[in-house]
């Protein structure tokens, strides 16, 4: 009994260090037990998501079967389509047939007879087809002439005879001669 009076008496007087222990060895365990319950939670929760990014590459690999519906729906989207498109460029055709695609009225005189007629010999013509020699010569002499106009109607910038394209050889737009360096043009379309 003299011993438990001992131990007594020397815990009463060293009550605030035992104490202090006891709290760091709680308060120590706690966070052990806290962190290594956080420590499997982060382990499961990644092996999860590891998981599920695998399962996803594995989704990406497999080669996509669409059943008989979806195909028959494409098919239906493809056809659709296409008719829309064909639409579209028969109304392009027959625009550029009416206002672009005519032969120049001045390839003929007024008065020639139609077997002299060059709108007459190229009306029914497809491309490719054979235009007789003289008729080629009367657009080649036309054309000679009018060649130097076609420039100004689409607003081309001229180039110099005989420049590459460089700054040196550009002379349009009101800016006369530019120098003659080697920087190339940025032209602003």
């Amino acid at each position: 009994m003299d011993q438990v009076r001992t131990a007594l008496r020397w815990l009463k007087e060293q009550h605030f260090w035992v104490l202090s222990v006891l709290t760091i060895l709680v308060a120590v365990y706690c966070w052990y037990t806290a962190a290594g319950a956080l420590a499997d939670e982060y382990a499961s929760n990644e092996s999860k998501i590891k998981a599920e990014f695998n399962q996803q590459r594995t989704l990406n690999g497999k080669p996509y079967h669409p059943n008989d519906k979806v195909n028959e729906r494409t098919e239906e989207e493809i056809k659709e389509l296409a008719s829309k498109v064909e639409e579209i460029w028969t109304q392009l055709y027959q625009r550029q047939q009416d206002k672009v695609l005519k032969w120049p009225a001045q390839l003929d005189r007024p008065g020639t007879p139609r077997a002299d007629s060059f709108l007459a010999h190229v009306s029914d013509k497809s491309f490719g087809d054979f235009i007789g020699n003289k008729f080629r010569e009367r657009y080649l002499n036309y054309i000679k002439n009018r060649f130097s106009d076609l420039p100004k109607i689409i607003k081309a910038l001229e180039i110099k005879e005989g420049a590459s394209g460089r700054r040196g050889g550009i002379a349009s737009r009101g800016e006369g001669d530019l120098g003659d360096d080697d920087t190339v043009v940025d032209l602003d379309y």
